[in-house]
């Protein structure tokens, strides 16, 4: 009966339970229909409240409420599950487990085999962009040797953050919650970036000790796109 009075009035609701029991004289379980329409109206009240419930000012039925509840939900977890913080003004949602901060941590501070932290914003999901770094995992490698007979390491992804702009404050957000979570993090040796400014200034700011470098293929195209064709070089 809930789930009809979402989509139908209360009139046809009535009408057709009473009509799948086959009228008055077959029912055998009243709970099988409503006693009477009010009943029916007062179901479709409840519901129409309950759809508009709030968390944190957010109204239900977007995605916004619907990541702030798995939130709430996921912080009375011991592991506090994989949403890790979230903020509205401007809307930005942190995503990690433990095993990608150990990892980063593991990975991208360790002189004696370096792993570059790197970090794009990579697509989108609807209306919100989507950042998240990645790092090569060196305790693994591909059977298959590449161009230059060197057997490469493939790349796991790191934390994520989902977002609704692509600003230095957003960005600032991310790196320094990933901070709190794993203070390590900050020891971070090299990241890096396609040039998007507002993502170098906010890691430069929260990776005291790393050095920015530009993603080759990224400047490879840009390079292509600017310079006039006759001024391309060739072994490019």
């Amino acid at each position: 009966m809930s789930e009809r009075s979402k989509l139908q009035k209360p009139k046809k609701v009535e009408h057709d339970m009473w009509k799948e029991q086959g009228g008055m004289a077959w029912v055998e379980n009243t709970s099988e229909v409503p006693r009477n329409r009010q009943q029916i109206y007062d179901i479709k009240r409840r519901n129409v409240a309950a759809s508009h419930c709030s968390i944190d000012g957010v109204t239900s039925g977007s995605e916004v409420y619907d990541i702030i509840a798995i939130f709430n939900e996921h912080q009375r977890r011991k592991d506090k599950g994989f949403i890790r913080d979230y903020k509205l003004a401007p809307f930005g949602v942190v995503l990690a487990s433990e095993k990608q901060l150990h990892d980063t941590v593991r990975f991208c501070t360790n002189p004696d085999r370096i792993s570059i932290l790197g970090i794009d914003s990579t697509f989108n999901i609807g209306k919100f962009d989507v950042t998240h770094p990645t790092d090569k995992y060196p305790l693994l490698e591909t059977r298959k040797a590449d161009d230059t007979g060197n057997c490469t390491s493939p790349l796991f992804i790191g934390p994520a953050l989902i977002h609704a702009k692509k600003d230095e404050y957003t960005y600032q957000y991310f790196f320094s919650t990933l901070v709190a979570l794993e203070e390590q993090v900050k020891n971070g040796l090299f990241f890096g970036t396609d040039g998007e400014q507002a993502l170098i200034n906010a890691a430069t700011k929260n990776f005291e000790y790393a050095t920015g470098v530009r993603c080759f293929l990224h400047a490879m195209h840009r390079q292509h796109k600017t310079l006039p064709s006759g001024k391309w070089f060739a072994g490019y």
